[in-house]
C-alpha cells in the first residue's frame, strides 16, 4: 500500500493450527454495493471473501450529520478452518491538507 494511498484499513489478530496471524488490509478489490439510498440516509457495502473469514465493512452516511457510522459483518467461509478472533479495529487517517 503506497504511502498517500492509505486512507482506511483495518487489522485481524487471529489464532489457530497453533498460529497467530496479524493481517493488514485496505478496500483493494473489494467489491462494493449500496444497500440502503434514500434523500436522507445513504448504506455503502464494501465485502471481501479472499480470507477464511468473509468481511462486509458497512458505512452509513445520515443528512444533517457530520460524522459517519461504520460496523462490519463477520462470517466464516464454508470449508474455513475454524479458529479464535482474538481483536479487530478500524482506522482513519483524515487528510489535512485538503
Amino acid at each position: 500500500m503506497g504511502k498517500g494511498k492509505v486512507r482506511s484499513y483495518r487489522t485481524r489478530v487471529w489464532r489457530g493450527s497453533q498460529v497467530t496471524i496479524l493481517k493488514l488490509q485496505g478496500l483493494h478489490g473489494a467489491e462494493y454495493s449500496v444497500i440502503y439510498n434514500s434523500n436522507d440516509k445513504l448504506e455503502i457495502s464494501f465485502m471481501s471473501t479472499k480470507l477464511p473469514l468473509g468481511i462486509d465493512i458497512r458505512y452509513i452516511l445520515n443528512s444533517g450529520v457530520s460524522g459517519f457510522l461504520c460496523y462490519a459483518i463477520y462470517e466464516l467461509l464454508a470449508g474455513s478452518p475454524t479458529f479464535d478472533l482474538a481483536q479487530t479495529r478500524m482506522v482513519f487517517k483524515f487528510g489535512r491538507d485538503k
